[in-house]
């Protein structure tokens, strides 16, 4: 069922005199315009509307988690850790000041945050050759900025939702990313 707009423009007096001479325009099509929507523009406002809600509902159940993983983690104040956080720090040439957490409720490793990129630990023991392994690998991921490559990721499965390679092509970038991380790692230790 089509749908009629009427946009109706007035035109201001000193042009009025240069449209009626000109006859280039006709005054009538100018004063209203008709625009009929048709089935592919609901079809177009349903799909952007579905991409909108998608990002806005990725962003939000992000900050949120974000939030939630910080407020319960707690700064390491471990000399001992934190001097071969410094140590990686150095060696990797990064130059950020955020600060080593902990959290009891994390199973894995992880670094959180677009801006302010945090490093958070479980509360596992390490030795020290593994946490300077761990701390290489976040450490890795911060300097390569991968959080804009997940970020991008997000996008290309919000504007791309209706196609499930989308989906699968996502899987193996983050997989890719991962092993990269952990090739490096292996190469600079060899």
């Amino acid at each position: 069922i089509p749908l009629e707009i009427r946009i109706t423009r007035k035109i201001p007096a000193i042009l009025q005199d240069k449209v009626n001479t000109t006859k280039i325009l006709n005054p009538e099509i100018i004063k209203s315009t008709v625009y009929e929507k048709n089935i592919t523009d609901y079809i177009a406002m349903i799909y952007i509307s579905i991409v909108v809600l998608i990002i806005a509902f990725e962003l939000t159940n992000y900050f949120i988690l974000r939030r939630k993983v910080i407020k319960e983690s707690i700064i390491i104040d471990d000399e001992m850790v934190n001097d071969i956080y410094n140590k990686v720090k150095r060696e990797l040439n990064i130059r950020s000041n955020s600060p080593l957490m902990e959290n009891k409720k994390l199973s894995t490793p992880m670094n959180i945050g677009m801006f302010s990129q945090n490093i958070i630990l479980p509360t596992t023991q390490y030795t020290s050759k593994e946490l300077e392994l761990i701390l290489k690998h976040e450490l890795i991921h911060q300097k390569r900025y991968d959080f804009l490559y997940k970020l991008l990721m997000s996008i290309a499965c919000a504007v791309n939702w209706i196609n499930p390679l989308v989906y699968l092509m996502v899987k193996d970038i983050k997989y890719y990313c991962e092993s990269s991380c952990d090739e490096e790692i292996i190469n600079k230790s060899s």
